[in-house]
């Protein structure tokens, strides 16, 4: 059964058994030099060994005799322990089940096999895992199921490509929100007949080898804008090389002011924390000391503002920060920052100093915007002019 169904899943692609095609080599094992693991099993339960002097028994075990003939009996030809159970076997532990092999470990079944836990189910592995399915019968109950019936359903490729391919129909479709595909480069939407859209950088190319319709019962061009879209981030099990410039002040730009004195310090939360909670809050427990994991670093401000930490320093970090997303926190005062990178889809047309300074929350003048953008800043600044609280720290805004 093994060795038929890892045929099969060769000819689809997928990962083969160690345990047939041999894991110490080709057609090879610890047990028999000559057989893959599985095999070599097999052979180790068949033998069979003389019945009546213990020397010719050790001669045939020795030789790995497996044939049956008068006067032999049944016999490990290998050092191996056997369990057997013409119904049934069953193993029960209080507490704790371990199977740990130097070489394999191989599961199987004439049917069905089923794994029901109440916790957690983790598979890791350090090399590759496949999963391949309805290899001897496809219909209505074949195939591979993967479903979350409450959380979320991450598929990652955090170092190469991820491929979803189908021979029939690919459908994605979300009930309540959106869809989105985001790339730092191109999304390229294409037929076998040549029709395309393109994506790349700030330009949008529609290829069409026929007629190209355009049916919209109002049509509305508007300016020029640009606007990133947050990557996601990967853990990386080595960092890339970064030097950490940290600087505390209470606002962004020079006239920024350091808060000297102030104890800072850098520490990773537990990754069960819901450390951001609904509405954009920070959960306080970010500030209780007994809820952090470890405290990375820690030092008083200067009056520059700048963290002078030390090569190995920032290395420590930057190796937390890339292992541990969104774990690392930068903490000062009532003040919390968290230390995770991020890419975004910038280009280097929106690394300009109007763009930064507007990141950092700096208006532009009016005179530079347009009629749209103008009015959209004329009602905030009229309603932040009215905030309640406020009317005697600042007049209200004309716009």
């Amino acid at each position: 059964m093994a060795r038929s169904l890892d045929g099969v899943v060769g000819a689809h692609q997928g990962l083969r058994l160690a345990s047939a095609l041999g894991a110490k080599g080709a057609d090879a094992s610890v047990l028999d030099d000559g057989k893959a693991p599985l095999a070599a099993m097999h052979r180790a339960v068949s033998g069979t060994v003389a019945g009546d002097s213990l020397d010719g028994a050790r001669s045939d075990a020795s030789a790995k005799h497996t044939q049956a003939a008068d006067g032999k009996v049944p016999h490990l030809t290998d050092p191996v322990v056997l369990m057997a159970a013409r119904a049934g076997l069953a193993q029960v532990s209080g507490e704790h089940m371990q199977y740990t092999a130097g070489e394999t470990v191989h599961w199987s079944s004439g049917r069905d096999q089923n794994l029901a836990v109440m916790g957690a189910l983790r598979v890791h592995t350090g090399q590759g895992l496949g999963i391949v399915a309805g290899l001897q019968q496809g219909g209505a109950d074949s195939g591979l199921d993967l479903i979350s019936a409450t959380g979320d359903v991450q598929v990652q490729a955090q170092h190469d490509i991820l491929r979803v391919q189908a021979q029939k129909d690919i459908t994605m479709g979300s009930a309540k929100t959106s869809v989105e595909y985001a790339a730092p480069k191109r999304i390229r939407i294409a037929t076998a007949a040549g029709a395309s859209i393109v994506l790349e950088g700030g330009n949008i190319t529609v290829t069409a080898p026929g007629r190209i319709d355009v049916k919209t019962g109002n049509k509305q061009f508007a300016g020029p804008d640009q606007m990133s879209y947050a990557l996601p981030v990967f853990v990386q099990s080595a960092p890339e090389p970064m030097k950490l410039a940290l600087r505390l002040q209470d606002m962004p730009g020079a006239h920024g002011i350091a808060p000297e004195g102030e104890t800072w310090r850098i520490v990773k939360v537990p990754a069960g924390l819901t450390v951001v909670q609904s509405g954009g809050r920070i959960n306080p427990q970010v500030f209780d000391s007994s809820e952090w994991s470890e405290v990375l670093s820690e030092g008083k401000t200067p009056a520059s503002g700048e963290l002078g930490l030390t090569e190995a320093q920032q290395y420590s970090v930057h190796s937390e920060v890339m292992a541990n997303p969104g774990r690392v926190w930068l903490i000062s005062g009532l003040t919390a920052q968290a230390m995770t990178p991020a890419r975004w889809t910038t280009t280097s047309e929106q690394a300009t100093s109007e763009r930064i300074l507007d990141a950092l929350n700096f208006a532009r003048k009016g005179s530079e915007l347009d009629t749209a953008h103008a009015d959209w800043l004329s009602e905030h600044a009229l309603a932040d002019g009215s905030a309640q609280g406020m009317e005697t720290l600042k007049p209200k805004t004309k716009a």
